[in-house]
């Protein structure tokens, strides 16, 4: 798959070759905070990628569709709610 990436666009995905993807968030966010601008993906952003993540074990578990945004509103919380619980995040 690699292969088919030219150089200008590895480097935009993987800045100095670095391939982690918690790295590579870093690699975007530090300059972000430093110069005062947004980062490329930003929390919202974040948030809704976790809970499309959330919603499939949710649905798993409920054996039906979950929609992301009943996630997002803590609406359907079966797989999370121990783990809210132990932060007490609700």
């Amino acid at each position: 798959m690699m292969t088919r990436i030219d150089d200008e666009e590895k480097e935009r995905l993987f800045p100095n070759g670095v391939m982690n993807d918690v790295a590579i968030e870093f690699w975007d966010f530090a300059p972000a905070v430093i110069d005062r601008g947004k980062p490329k993906v930003d929390g919202w952003m974040g948030a809704r990628a976790e809970a499309i993540r959330i919603a499939a074990f949710e649905s798993s578990w409920l054996s039906q569709p979950v929609k992301v945004e009943k996630v997002l509103r803590c609406e359907v919380e079966n797989c999370q709610r121990e783990i809210n619980e132990s932060l007490g995040l609700f």
